[in-house]
């Protein structure tokens, strides 16, 4: 989004320059499967909990290198499901937004875009969340130890649907806005200026809400904190 910001502002200094060109497209591309790999992000820590809570016996899915191939599919998978979009020649060249985007008018381009980067990975999380409620609850309460760890995965869980719900719901405005189009066949003024902000919003929240939703990222703070506080209490001494 930085990038497409600058061109933004590259057309507002050079407004007689037109940056139409195959790069335009590919970097409209590219932001996308970004943000479809962020969203899928998602669903491989909900992968990962459900390794945990189901097939905990089985180490080999819970070492970091079954995880690095997995990331590595997140993201191969992510610029393939995009490319539908950069093949059908979904992304436009915006004359007033000076860049490329896929347009309030391209419905097609546009449902077929929410449905690869919104629908698909909240159906996922949404799934793996409900079978691990009904595995938890099936699971024997001899294992204590287990179901307390299974609980704290399942806390996570809820953690991860809230993050994607609340990155959905940043971009409320602009399934609002296509959809006023498509009753009123009218696009307002702000329209691509509303969805590239909510996005940012939308990307900034996730960055932080991240740190909460992974226990590793809060133990690196917290060693960090205690790591100050005992040079403190020793120079105090």
């Amino acid at each position: 989004m930085f990038i497409t910001h600058i061109y933004n502002l590259y057309g507002d200094i050079y407004s007689h320059v037109s940056i139409n060109n195959n790069w335009c497209q590919l970097l409209a591309y590219f932001v996308n499967v970004c943000f479809c790999a962020l969203y899928y992000s998602c669903v491989l820590h909900s992968i990962f909990r459900l390794v945990r809570v189901v097939f905990y016996k089985l180490k080999i899915l819970q070492s970091t290198h079954f995880f690095l191939i997995n990331i590595g599919i997140q993201w191969l998978s992510s610029f393939i499901l995009i490319l539908c979009n950069l093949l059908n020649k979904d992304y436009e060249y915006l004359p007033f937004q000076y860049r490329c985007w896929i347009s309030f008018e391209n419905i097609r381009g546009l449902l077929i875009a929410t449905l690869i980067i919104y629908i698909c990975p909240l159906l996922t999380i949404l799934i793996i969340y409900i079978y691990l409620v009904q595995h938890i609850r099936r699971t024997p309460r001899i294992l204590q130890r287990r179901q307390k760890a299974n609980e704290r995965d399942l806390i996570i869980m809820k953690r991860i649907i809230i993050l994607v719900l609340i990155m959905i719901g940043i971009g409320l405005p602009t399934v609002s806005i296509l959809f006023m189009y498509i009753i009123t066949n009218y696009l307002i003024t702000m329209a691509y200026h509303i969805q590239g902000l909510s996005m940012s919003i939308g990307v900034f929240t996730a960055t932080i809400c991240f740190a909460f939703i992974t226990p590793q990222i809060q133990e690196i703070f917290t060693q960090k904190q205690r790591q100050v506080y005992s040079l403190v209490v020793i120079r105090i001494r």
